[in-house]
């Protein structure tokens, strides 16, 4: 910031003085001259007197001739005064113009300085502006009557424009200037009586496609010439919106399917005490699946909310599988389908949830024996692709998935839509994938006709730098 003390006082410099010797010497010459007129006159005087023998105008003419010599002596005397205060006045004159003129210098000169300190302050908050407006999310346009003044880098990335492009764009050319227009003029209706307008409004995307956004803009000045818009990409969250109310629906439809089996199972319970057995069997199962259900639900909450935890432990990779093909080992003879579980002769030591792993494992192989048919083959085995991690692969040979339906399927109840839910519940590939993922590890599923599906997942192995963690660990949102 610049120095806001007032301006310094300088003393003024000494102007040239004229020479005392020549100003003596000028009142010497004139003293010199005047005593010559005198001796001059006085000796015409006194030819005059003895020549004119007495006569009484001689008097008469030596007195005015005297009268005169004593006026020019005081007109002279008066010269030199008025003389000398010309001098004494134009000097006092000559240093008070030389005085008005450094300060007047000097106030130009801090003037100047004053002037260029605050362009320099000016631009650095300028600079830091458009820095801080280059790091919002949002799309920011200002503009000056109508024409685009500045545009974030936001904006041209939502817009789909590349860097090479963004001087172009954030100058008011390319295709944007256009439909800016229309939005300055309902920002300038909106804004008429003063405050905000905002609202929901589409713009074309570079490739021509439609974006829904929504915009805030204002007018900063009184003649509503200059205006700010902030513009935001509200796709995303229509998306998240039906993303919601579709989970709300399925889990309504998953809810009502179990309890309308309840209901029936009561009814017949009352009406057929003598299948007692098989009707508690069957209501014990469906509570079980709500409970699980309700359980997954409130899961994946945590996971959105960020507060899952992990109990971590020492555990051996290969123990946890088996743990879980021997659950479904029956499930699958009952169904005539061979599982298979290739272990290898390696022991592979993880520090993670055991509990939770081995969900992630029941999971897949459940959705994996879901979607074989009668006299199917599931294939596990246990993966070592890259050094420091160990995974595993659930292989089935029923129908492929479709790629449109693929590239959803750890969604929640996708896997529902697909037929892929058995023994675990509609949520339970999105689960597998967020504790695959907490655990620091990854998942993926491929599939294809004649190969059928297979999915697999990976995690790292126990490390000293893990030992050193904490057996329980929060989820980061």
């Amino acid at each position: 910031m610049s120095d806001k003390s007032p301006l310094p006082v300088l003393s003024p410099k000494p102007s040239a003085r004229p020479h005392l010797s020549l100003l003596v010497l000028m009142i010497a010459v004139l003293f010199l001259a005047m005593i010559a007129a005198g001796v001059v006159l006085t000796n015409q005087i006194s030819v005059v007197v003895s020549n004119a023998g007495g006569a009484d105008w001689t008097e008469s003419f030596v007195s005015m001739n005297r009268a005169l010599l004593f006026i020019l002596g005081i007109a002279a005397l008066l010269l030199l005064i008025f003389f000398s205060l010309f001098i004494v006045n134009l000097r006092r004159y000559t240093d008070g113009r030389s005085f008005e003129q450094q300060i007047a210098s000097s106030q130009q000169t801090e003037l100047a300085n004053r002037v260029q300190q605050l362009a320099t302050d000016l631009q650095a908050q300028r600079d830091q502006f458009k820095a801080v407006l280059s790091v919002v999310q949002d799309g920011v346009v200002y503009a000056e009557g109508g024409n685009i003044r500045y545009a974030n880098r936001a904006l041209a990335n939502l817009l789909g424009y590349p860097p090479e492009e963004f001087g172009e764009f954030s100058n008011g050319g390319n295709g944007f200037a256009s439909q800016f227009q229309p939005m300055y003029q309902i920002i300038q209706s909106g804004t008429r009586s003063g405050g905000v307008w905002q609202g929901p409004y589409k713009l074309l995307h570079k490739d021509g496609s439609e974006l829904d956004v929504s915009i805030v803009g204002k007018s900063i000045d009184g003649t509503r010439d200059h205006t700010i818009t902030i513009i935001k990409d509200s796709s995303q969250e229509k998306r998240l919106q039906r993303e919601k109310t579709r989970f709300i629906s399925n889990t309504s439809h998953e809810l009502r399917t179990p309890l309308a089996n309840l209901k029936t199972r009561l009814y017949l319970l009352r009406k057929q005490p003598d299948k007692s057995e098989e009707h508690l069997l069957v209501l014990e199962s469906t509570t079980e699946y709500m409970g699980q259900l309700i359980e997954d639900m409130m899961d994946h909450a945590r996971f959105e909310k960020g507060v899952f935890q992990l109990e971590r432990e020492e555990a051996i990779f290969q123990d946890i599988i088996q743990e879980s093909v021997n659950t479904y080992q029956p499930k699958a003879e009952r169904r005539e389908v061979r599982l298979v579980y290739h272990q290898g002769d390696e022991r592979d030591t993880v520090f993670v949830d055991h509990r939770r792993i081995l969900q992630v494992a029941n999971n897949l192989i459940a959705n994996a024996l879901n979607h074989t048919a009668k006299g199917g083959l599931i294939e596990i085995k246990i993966l070592h692709r890259q050094p420091g991690q160990v995974g595993v692969e659930v292989r089935d040979n029923g129908p492929a998935i479709s790629p449109d339906k693929l590239a959803h399927i750890f969604q929640p109840f996708e896997d529902a839509s697909l037929g892929m839910v058995a023994s675990g519940t509609v949520m339970g590939l999105t689960l597998a994938k967020e504790i695959v993922e907490l655990h620091g590890g990854q998942i993926n599923v491929a599939s294809d006709d004649g190969r059928g599906t297979v999915i697999r997942f990976t995690i790292p192995c126990l490390t000293e730098s893990m030992m050193s963690k904490p057996s329980a660990v929060s989820t980061t949102s």
